[in-house]
């Protein structure tokens, strides 16, 4: 039993040593580094989204930003530097367009 509850111990000291916090955050609240990057390097992009990260002692920032039917994620250090970038693609529908049925009725036997 005591073999059990130290192993138990130990898994929980390691998830908590690996926990991450995830805070939203406003536009307005993030760093003028953060933004004045974003203005400069991803003109005309609008910020929909911005969450607060730490992780192991390590503050990140994570800004979604769409332009066009491009959606980007951009990280940032917790001085405001630029990290990386990924990129989600995102479908449109035209207004005029509409999407076709699909029917697939059962056939009787």
């Amino acid at each position: 039993m005591k073999k059990i509850m130290f192993i138990l111990i130990m898994v929980i000291a390691i998830l908590s040593a690996n926990a991450q916090t995830r805070t939203k955050i406003k536009a307005s609240d993030l760093q003028s580094a953060i933004t004045n990057t974003i203005a400069k390097d991803y003109a005309g992009s609008k910020i929909t989204n911005a969450t607060k990260i730490e992780k192991n002692g390590v503050t990140s920032y994570e800004v979604v930003v769409v332009k066009g039917n491009e959606k980007s994620n951009l990280v940032f250090g917790k001085d405001g530097k630029f990290l990386r970038k990924e990129v989600f693609k995102s479908e449109t529908v035209k207004k005029n367009e509409t999407k076709p049925k699909v029917s697939n009725p059962e056939k009787k036997k």
